[in-house]
């Protein structure tokens, strides 16, 4: 009788970054928003959206990792201010500060009616999506339209908590107008809507779509 040796070999099996767990931030300011106007993120209207607890995010040194940049706009933070955790939705900038909860839905809850004032929390981002349906839904900025063939300015939700560091159309790169996700590309000719544009993400992992398939709301989400 013959004997056999089987050999059995193990595959490495990397994880994407947006699988693995963000940090856990501990004693990041939280402080009431009131919302009077428009979110420096201009999120679309129109859509589905997975929670209605909206903040603007600051830049302070507790913050680490998570201090605002344009392409976390959108994003979910997990947030707990000694009241149970709360998902809280990424919609506008606040330079200088920690974390201003808005104050219609997001301070109330986050910190039990509590009076306004200061609050300290531990906050995490997370890979969660802020609508509702398929991964990668692609965006024109409100107000900047789809008729302008030598101006688009797109950008792409429900990543997974994967973060977008820059998009491209055939090399090209383009850039954030302002304090928003999406990114503008103005090449000195006409851009047709069948290109395409590629996003890269952090872990180096990238997704191309058709500026076709690029969605116009026309106006922006208001947050209260």
């Amino acid at each position: 009788m013959n004997n056999f040796l089987f050999v059995v070999s193990t595959a490495l099996v990397l994880v994407p970054s947006a699988a693995a767990a963000f940090a856990l931030l501990s004693n990041v300011l939280a402080t009431r928003h009131v919302n009077g106007g428009g979110d420096a993120c201009a999120l679309p209207a129109g859509v589905s959206y997975a929670l209605n607890t909206p903040f603007a995010l600051g830049d302070i040194s507790s913050l680490g990792y998570m201090k605002f940049k344009p392409d976390l706009c959108g994003h979910v933070v997990t947030i707990d201010c000694s009241h149970g955790s709360l998902d809280i939705l990424i919609t506008n900038s606040n330079y200088g500060g920690g974390m201003d909860l808005y104050s219609q839905v997001t301070w109330p809850t986050a910190t039990a009616n509590a009076a306004p004032g200061q609050v300290y929390c531990t906050a995490q981002l997370t890979s969660k999506n802020p609508l509702t349906g398929a991964s990668n839904q692609c965006f024109y900025k409100p107000g900047t339209g789809t008729t302008n063939a030598y101006y688009r300015n797109v950008g792409i939700l429900n990543t997974g908590g994967k973060i977008v560091k820059g998009a491209t159309v055939g090399g090209a790169a383009g850039s954030h107008a302002g304090d928003n996700p999406y990114y503008a590309f103005n090449l000195g000719r006409a851009i047709n809507v069948t290109e395409i544009v590629t996003f890269t993400f952090d872990d180096g992992t990238t997704y191309s779509t058709p500026f076709s398939s690029c969605v116009d709301k026309g106006s922006e989400q208001l947050f209260q």
